[in-house]
């Protein structure tokens, strides 16, 4: 069975398109790399949002998959 992950962006400097994460945002970036990249991921799909793309990043980068950036999910609550 296929699963979907729906995962906010880490600690952020704030809430406007272009802020970027945190240091405690970024290792919590790297942490959930570390607890999803043996769950079989095949796709990322992220806001184009610099917070939400930062977040993703360690992810792909650990299970070698591109993000796709879509503003679909950019103002999503």
């Amino acid at each position: 069975m296929d699963s979907i992950y729906l995962i906010r962006h880490a600690k952020a400097e704030g809430q406007e398109p272009y802020a970027s994460l945190t240091d405690e945002g970024y290792k919590q970036a790297e942490k959930l790399a570390e607890v999803l990249s043996g769950c079989g991921i095949t796709y990322i799909v992220s806001s184009p949002w610099k917070r939400a793309v930062q977040t993703a990043v360690p992810l792909g980068a650990a299970i070698h998959q591109l993000i796709i950036q879509t503003s679909v999910y950019k103002n999503v609550y």
